[in-house]
């Protein structure tokens, strides 16, 4: 969705069979396709979600560990 490098990475542990979608023809497919553009909404709001509630859980960590050294 944008030109930074990706956040991830994979191996494969077979024989796999991939295929490219280049920038351009993505953008050209949710363009066309409102299913498209809203699935990959729903899946980056979950991703953020996820996020802010691992964010959260980490602060509540902190939290109790300051009070522990009090």
């Amino acid at each position: 969705l944008d030109p930074e490098p990706r956040s991830a990475s994979i191996t494969a542990t077979e024989d796999t069979f991939l295929l490219q979608l280049h920038q351009d023809a993505f953008y050209e497919i949710m363009a066309d396709r409102i299913e498209v553009v809203k699935g990959i909404l729903k899946i980056l709001v979950r991703r953020l979600r996820d996020q802010n509630n691992l964010i959260h859980g980490l602060k509540g960590e902190v939290k109790g560990l300051s009070k522990d050294e009090a």
